[in-house]
């Protein structure tokens, strides 16, 4: 999901306020919610979700993207 974590900085704000504030609570969500309900069926899904993002691109951009722009105001 953060294979492109670096562009997802945006400009005008601190970059360690940005990943404290949006990156590093995305990030640990989506670790709880794993570590949770983690089974072998799971991590197929999460295999083949990977390869989907790989192929398509990954939908968090586009999420984190406007998290990024509450900061700024």
């Amino acid at each position: 999901m953060f294979r492109h974590e670096s562009k997802l900085y945006p400009a005008g704000v601190p970059v360690v306020e940005f990943y404290r504030q949006v990156l590093f609570p995305a990030k640990a969500e989506i670790d709880l919610a794993y570590f949770s309900c983690r089974t072998l069926v799971s991590d197929l899904g999460w295999i083949l979700r990977g390869v989907w993002a790989i192929a398509a691109g990954s939908p968090i951009e586009t999420v984190l993207g406007v998290r990024a722009n509450e900061i700024r105001k």
